[in-house]
């Protein structure tokens, strides 16, 4: 079961419909009868999944998608746009093209909303562990792995950065050299596990500080 999921229609009867076919689904259902209350809803209650009719008074479900995807937290989030007309193509054009995830017509099949929403959450799944195995290796990129500080790869860009940040607003750049006294005595005397050690508690320090 995943979190919260977004309703929107403008009939009652069919957002029935949709909780129902997606009971074993979600854990919290939030409901918007037009577009402007689904954009207010979906701001205020972060819903990680979003089932939107196209036909509905005040804004339709093109805008609705439309401004959902303008929003940082609205980009990756799947969208199923639900259509009762049959002229399908144009409409299911429009909608992928303004970010709709799938399209689905109504009356729809329990079973077929079920399963499309299932894939789609198992497609986000996997872009999550995507992005964060990522985030990681860019991280791994940047850091020393022995004590946890930025290593010279990441310090020279940054100062080129700063460098030019500096000349553009004319503002002084500093940089600060450190070294451990002796630390070549450490290891000749305790050896270079304890060694290391101390060069882990230095970059825990540093990185505290």
């Amino acid at each position: 079961m995943s979190g919260k999921v977004l309703i929107v229609d403008d009939s009652q009867q069919a957002r029935k419909a949709i909780k129902e076919a997606l009971a074993d689904q979600f854990n919290e259902f939030i409901e918007a009868d037009d577009g402007l209350s689904a954009i207010k809803a979906f701001v205020e209650d972060k819903p990680g999944f979003i089932v939107t009719d196209i036909e509905m008074p005040s804004i339709n479900g093109y805008r609705f998608i439309s401004t959902i995807r303008s929003m940082e937290d609205g980009r990756d989030v799947p969208i199923i746009m639900l259509s009762g007309t049959k002229n399908s193509l144009k409409k299911k054009l429009t909608g992928f093209n303004l970010g709709a995830s799938d399209f689905i017509i109504k009356p729809f099949e329990a079973e077929e909303l079920e399963a499309r929403v299932k894939s789609l959450l198992k497609m986000r799944y996997l872009m999550d562990e995507l992005k964060e195995k990522n985030s990681l290796l860019e991280r791994l990129a940047i850091t020393d792995e022995l004590t946890g500080l930025y290593n010279r790869r990441h310090f020279f860009e940054v100062v080129r950065e700063q460098m030019a940040l500096g000349l553009r607003h004319n503002f002084k750049v500093a940089c600060l050299l450190m070294d451990i006294d002796h630390f070549k005595e450490i290891n000749d005397s305790y050896g270079h596990a304890a060694g290391d050690e101390v060069l882990r508690k230095t970059g825990t320090l540093l990185n505290a500080s």
